[in-house]
């Protein structure tokens, strides 16, 4: 079957390739089936017609573009300097103080009067212990 199939395939081609040479190849091309229209939009002829024909610089976009990048650079060094000052400032003030005091606590309750006799101290040294006799031995 497949046998079959090749020896069609092949006896197409060959055919087809005989009568492309013998002068298939004499016919005309035909033109373009369509006609060719101008895409949408404005056309170089209206602009041209609009603006001129000659040749200038567009730099309005360029000059606002040039603006903003002096403006950013320009604040850019101003926070740069503003860090550097702080950062000097900070070295001053470390060098020439020394750490400050702390203010006192204060007490949040009032003093209250004492209406109890104080109690004796609590006897813990030898020195607030009686004598006593040396132990025998």
């Amino acid at each position: 079957m497949a046998l079959l199939a090749g020896l069609c395939f092949g006896l197409g081609y060959g055919i087809t390739g005989r009568l492309l040479a013998l002068g298939g190849g004499e016919q005309q091309p035909l033109g373009q089936p369509f006609e060719v229209k101008p895409t949408p939009g404005t056309s170089l002829e209206s602009l041209r017609m609009r603006f001129g024909d000659q040749d200038s610089e567009i730099r309005g976009d360029l000059e606002k573009l040039e603006q903003d990048e002096k403006r950013k650079a320009g604040e850019a060094k101003r926070a740069q300097e503003v860090k550097e000052r702080q950062a000097e400032a900070e070295a001053d003030a470390a060098s020439r103080t020394v750490a400050p005091e702390e203010p006192p606590l204060q007490r949040l309750l009032p003093d209250e009067p004492s209406t109890a006799a104080p109690s004796p101290p609590p006897r813990d040294f030898p020195s607030d212990l009686p004598d006593l006799p040396p132990p025998q031995t």
